[in-house]
Order: C-alpha cells, then sequence, then structure tokens
C-alpha cells in the first residue's frame, strides 16, 4: 500500500513539474511573439520606444575613392603580389590579424590567410561591431552578429566590380554585410523583414555616428554581390 502511495506521489509530482514548465515555455514563446510583433509596429509606424530605439537616421552621403586614397597610402602598406610578401608586413606589425570571430562579428572570408589588415583599420571593426551589439542589447535580437566579407586583397586579385586602387590593398578597408546577420553560432540568422530592417537600421546608424564625427569613410554598396558597407578609418 505504502509503496502504491508513493509511486502516485512520484507522478504527481511529475504531472505538476511537467504542467509548471509548459506553462512557463508558453509565457516566453508569446512574450517572444509579443516582442517582434513590437518590432513590426515600431518599423511600421517609424517610431521607437525604450527597449527598441528605432534610429533617424541622416542618410549621409557615400564617400568616394578620390576623398581618401591620398590618405589609404599614406597610413596603409603597399599592395603585395603574393601571400609570402604579407610575412615582413605581419613581423613589422604594419599589418595585425583580425580574429576569426567575437562576440560581435564573424569573418566570413575565403582565404583564411588574408584575415588582416592595419592596426586602425581592426580597431575601428571592433568599435563598429561593439556599439552595434550596445544597439541591439535590449531586443530579442541580441545575439545577433555582424558578418564581415571582405578585408585584405593581394596586388592582382581585385573583383572585376571593385577599384584597382581599392583600400582592401593597402590593408585600410573592411566590408560588412548589410542584407546578412549571423547568430551566436556564426550562421545565417533566419529572419524577416521586420526584424532584417531593424538590424539594418541599427548597424547603419552606429556607421553614421561615426562618419558623423569624421572617424571614417563609408560607401553603401548596393551590387549584385556586394550588398555591404565599405569602411575605411581616417588617419
Amino acid at each position: 500500500m505504502r509503496k502504491k502511495i508513493k509511486i502516485l506521489i512520484a507522478v504527481g509530482s511529475f504531472l505538476f513539474l511537467l504542467s509548471i514548465g509548459f506553462i512557463l515555455l508558453l509565457g516566453v514563446s508569446r512574450s517572444s511573439n509579443r516582442v517582434t510583433n513590437k518590432i513590426k509596429q515600431l518599423i511600421r509606424n517609424n517610431t521607437c520606444s525604450k527597449e527598441y530605439p528605432l534610429p533617424q537616421l541622416k542618410y549621409l552621403p557615400n564617400d568616394k575613392l578620390i576623398d581618401y586614397k591620398d590618405e589609404v597610402r599614406m597610413m596603409g602598406v603597399q599592395p603585395v603580389k603574393i601571400k609570402a610578401n604579407l610575412k615582413g608586413l605581419i613581423k613589422k606589425q604594419k599589418l595585425v590579424p583580425v580574429p576569426l570571430s567575437n562576440w560581435a562579428y564573424a569573418l566570413k572570408i575565403k582565404d583564411k590567410e588574408m584575415r588582416y589588415v592595419i592596426p586602425k583599420t581592426r580597431e575601428i571593426l571592433y568599435q563598429i561591431s561593439n556599439n552595434f551589439k550596445k544597439r541591439i542589447s535590449k531586443s530579442d535580437l541580441f545575439n545577433a552578429k555582424l558578418k564581415v566579407t571582405s578585408l585584405f586583397r593581394l596586388k592582382d586579385n581585385n573583383p572585376a566590380s571593385s577599384s584597382a586602387e581599392s583600400a582592401h590593398k593597402n590593408g585600410c578597408a573592411i566590408d560588412i554585410s548589410y542584407i546578412e546577420f549571423l547568430n551566436q553560432y556564426n550562421q545565417p540568422l533566419n529572419l524577416d523583414q521586420y526584424e532584417l530592417k531593424y538590424l539594418q537600421l541599427s548597424l547603419e546608424k552606429v556607421i553614421e555616428d561615426f562618419q558623423s564625427q569624421r572617424r571614417l569613410y563609408k560607401t553603401k554598396e548596393f551590387g549584385a554581390t556586394s550588398k555591404c558597407f565599405h569602411i575605411v578609418p581616417r588617419n
């Protein structure tokens, strides 16, 4: 008899805990839906809240290569033709390595051996990505990370759509995607149009602030294969 009572009590306790867990899960799910719906409403109405501070952009014009090519020549390295020539620049710390990922960004480049830039460029990447994370920290998309698509390029390894005097060849430029963002595991985030818009606006606001402070040059690219912000730090 006592054995049966113990079994009944154990089963009852298990069912009670199971029901509590289900209720909590349902609550989290509903809360998440409410948060996402809030983003949608804010974007539709072009308004903002404390949790989702949708920025009012100034839409500053793109900087042009002619505006900064002389600065790039002064602060950057001379273009090199082969990877072997990078060793001397790295040894002298004229080029520094960019970690493959951290809490705020991840590199998505074809050749991991080309993850080098000048120190100023690495620093501006850190600042942009950290400020982006701070801006989205109170949203349910707080895990989103930036996707960096291009760093250093060899002298003759330039896409057809890119300038022959590209700042990538001097180690001065980075490209940050505005069409795709990553999760904490560095995989593409599955976003609806409102969530994507929220992250795009947040990133553009961070970059625009730095541009207004004359800390970087920015070009927003709209190419078929290069939907990104092309960023060069000011000297």
